[in-house]
């Protein structure tokens, strides 16, 4: 196994969502969802708004920033981020990716009656867990 094979399950979170996606039963999912609310998360920017710096800032309602949406066949809603986003930047120099705190993404996934797909991209691995809009609310209590 070489270093790239290591890097991109670099997160509690990102092994987390593997081993869920893998044995999915309530302790892996209690575990996700502890990950997920005291871990990172991030998104990929669009390349039309531009390169941003390193560094720490807040997001307002009004920001271009936006956490991308898939529905499922059901026709739920869902926010779709990423769990190993140092390992993306790694290999993909050229794209911008954002990590927001996991408990922030379960807030805004609340205030939006959303659930959450977590997922992890790798070049051997791949694979997503999710929470549904009722486990959000039950996790944010």
């Amino acid at each position: 196994m070489n270093e790239t094979d290591v890097d991109h399950r670099n997160t509690k979170l990102a092994k987390q969502v593997l081993l869920l996606a893998d044995s999915p039963n309530k302790e892996n999912q209690r575990t996700f969802f502890q990950e997920l609310q005291n871990g990172r998360v991030g998104i990929k920017i669009p390349q039309e708004l531009g390169a941003v710096p390193s560094g720490d800032y807040v997001t307002m309602p009004s920001s271009d920033l936006r956490i991308p949406i898939a529905t499922l066949p059901s026709g739920e809603a869902m926010l779709l981020v990423l769990a190993n986003v140092a390992w993306l930047s790694s290999v993909e120099p050229d794209s911008v990716f954002v990590e927001l705190k996991g408990r922030e993404v379960l807030q805004i996934a609340k205030n939006e009656a959303m659930g959450i797909i977590v997922q992890v991209l790798g070049p051997e691995r791949q694979g997503w867990s999710g929470v549904s809009a009722t486990d959000v609310a039950k996790i944010l209590g």
